[in-house]
């Protein structure tokens, strides 16, 4: 369940020069607000922390991206060159070569710009152009006069009040947005918090205190320790956890994709006990650890320190079921366990499992195959049969993956901010798109439980929700926010605006839209939308206190939508959260602590 970068001084924007590669620009300076997602933030005595692409970006070892001043012109190391231009998305490529002579060449399609070590000359397209400074190499790096460079790749250069500006269009560093950017990306820049170790991290909120993971590693006994506390009312108390949870994946490892392992009022967890591997739930209400089965014994044979990972624990009403991977990379594969009077049996199996819902007496999952082979992905375990879960994918067919095809690759994924299979009066609802099909346009399918008959609806979706009187959508071609019936008829536009981030909460829709800061919500039965908040947002998360969303520019911290606008409640750098009923449990960059914010 994240991106970041941007820079800043005090001179004017001069025009592009005549030799800089043509592409279209505003007529004008506009407000920094305006672009700050297509811009790039830096401080000239940078650390390797930036503001891009809408986001805080870190580089390690930052010095050795460190800018120069030579004969009154800034010089910028190639390196940081190219992840500006990567993070800008600007589809420039920079590749340098330490040949005789040495140089950097800078790539976009049929576009390049060359760039040799000593010369005062670079070339756009093979045209001779002009540079203040030669390209030079010092500290074994090779640097290039950044203002030169930047204006032939058609980006513009401003500094201001010791910040670094990069962006598409000319920045009005008159304006008071501008200066109030400027500001606060210059106090956070410089004075970035160090991060420190043995940090906590969040597992669960519960009655008004929280739970906590420190994993840290022993040198003494070189194994990773794990230890557990519940902190009410500024009190803390240690966990007495059953078994020794010592190196393993456990909780809150980021290992288990299922509520880290979570079910109800309670947590699962491997353990060992001697040479066996057991399944151990803790209940919030005691603080005590019940042993539920074993893991290794009998037909299961799973073991916590080598057979893979503790996927977790996810559970439907009175159902409950483990999921548990076997085996090492493409050779591995996860099977799912349903648990009933403390033991555990097999009902399905999956290469890497993508969702889950139950339907009744029925279970559904899709799956997803690492090495591409992803059609067929669609299973139904029937409880009052006695065998395990038969496929029901219609041939030739994927579900619940999104697939991205380019010249050279093909991408999938499973698709997130969304439930991959939803269920509404008996039916079930997820993606799916013809493997052999040049497109990866999605469609949503419609099944009957009562028979596990498909139908396949007549509107394409990049992601969907199901609401109380219909499907809302983000449109696959177009990117908007859609909404059409049950059936798939009807269509209607609900934001007309491509979307960015989205998340959903009953018939309620917040999100995002490209090339805009702020988030916007939308009631998808009443079909109205507003804008709550003009702040910069890199995630979303809602529950039932509310909308909150997380920042991770200038502004970063944590901010809660309240009536029609939004407040901050925490602020900071934020790293590791989880969204609980009772609010936002997170750690920080330069704390030990754990926070609650409600």
């Amino acid at each position: 369940m994240k991106k970041w970068l941007a820079i800043l001084f005090v001179l004017a924007v001069l025009a592009v020069p005549a030799y800089a590669l043509a592409d279209g620009q505003s007529a004008g300076p506009v407000p920094l607000d305006q672009v700050f997602d297509d811009s790039v933030i830096l401080p000239f005595e940078f650390h390797g922390y930036a503001f891009m692409d809408n986001s805080l970006i870190t580089f390690t070892n930052g010095e050795n991206f460190k800018l120069y001043r030579i004969n009154g012109r800034v010089m910028i190391p190639a390196r940081l060159a190219e992840k500006i231009l990567y993070y800008n998305r600007t589809r420039w490529y920079a590749a340098a070569y330490t040949t005789n002579p040495a140089g950097v060449l800078f790539a976009n399609g049929e576009n390049k710009v060359a760039i040799t070590v000593g010369s005062k000359i670079m070339k756009v397209n093979g045209k001779e152009a002009p540079l203040s400074v030669p390209a030079r190499i010092v500290d074994q790096r090779i640097i290039i006069p950044l203002r030169d460079v930047f204006n032939a790749l058609n980006l513009t250069v401003c500094w201001q009040n010791g910040m670094l500006i990069i962006s598409k269009v000319p920045i009005d560093l008159s304006s008071a947005q501008t200066k109030e950017i400027v500001e606060k990306s210059k106090t956070r820049l410089t004075d970035f918090p160090q991060d420190v170790e043995n940090k906590l991290y969040p597992i669960a909120a519960y009655n008004g205190g929280y739970y906590a993971l420190n994993s840290y590693y022993d040198q003494v006994g070189d194994y990773i320790n794990n230890k557990l506390y519940y902190y009410n009312e500024g009190k803390r108390e240690l966990v007495n956890l059953a078994g020794d949870v010592k190196n393993g994946n456990f909780i809150g490892s980021g290992a288990n994709v299922f509520d880290y392992g979570m079910a109800g009022q309670s947590i699962y967890y491997p353990a060992k006990t001697g040479s066996e591997t057991k399944l151990y739930r803790l209940d919030f209400a005691t603080n005590r650890s019940v042993e539920i089965c074993s893991l290794s014994g009998g037909d299961i044979g799973w073991s916590l320190y080598s057979a893979g990972q503790f996927r977790g624990v996810i559970g439907f009403g009175n159902y409950t079921y483990v999921v548990l991977n076997t085996g090492e990379g493409t050779m591995g594969g996860d099977d799912i366990y349903r648990l009933e009077s403390n033991s555990l049996t097999k009902v399905g199996e999956a290469k890497w499992l993508n969702s889950l819902t139950q339907v009744g007496t029925k279970l559904y999952y899709t799956d997803l195959d690492s090495m591409g082979m992803t059609e067929n992905n669609l299973y139904c375990y029937d409880f009052t049969k006695d065998t395990q879960a038969e496929n029901i994918a219609m041939n030739g067919y994927t579900y619940d993956v999104e697939r991205e095809k380019s010249d050279s690759s093909v991408t999938y994924r499973c698709p997130t901010d969304m439930d991959g299979l939803a269920v509404k009066d008996g039916y079930l609802y997820t993606m799916l798109y013809q493997e052999n099909a040049k497109k990866d346009n999605r469609n949503v399918v419609k099944i009957n439980t009562a028979d596990n008959s498909q139908t396949v609806l007549p509107i394409e979706v990049n992601k969907f929700w199901l609401v109380s009187d219909g499907i809302v959508y983000v449109d696959f071609s177009t990117g908007k926010l859609m909404k059409s019936d049950f059936d798939g008829q009807n269509a209607k536009v609900l934001v007309d605006k491509k979307i960015d981030l989205i998340k959903a909460y009953g018939d309620h829709i917040y999100d995002t839209v490209e090339g805009e800061a702020g988030i916007y919500h939308t009631d998808a039965v009443a079909e109205k939308t507003e804008k709550l908040s003009n702040i910069v947002v890199n995630d979303i998360l809602l529950n039932q206190p509310g909308c909150y969303f997380i920042n991770y520019t200038y502004e970063a911290g944590i901010f809660k939508i309240s009536g029609s606008g939004a407040v901050k409640i925490a602020d900071g750098f934020v790293q590791w959260y989880i969204n609980t009923d009772g609010g936002i449990l997170y750690n920080k960059r330069g704390s030990t602590e754990m926070y609650l914010a409600k």
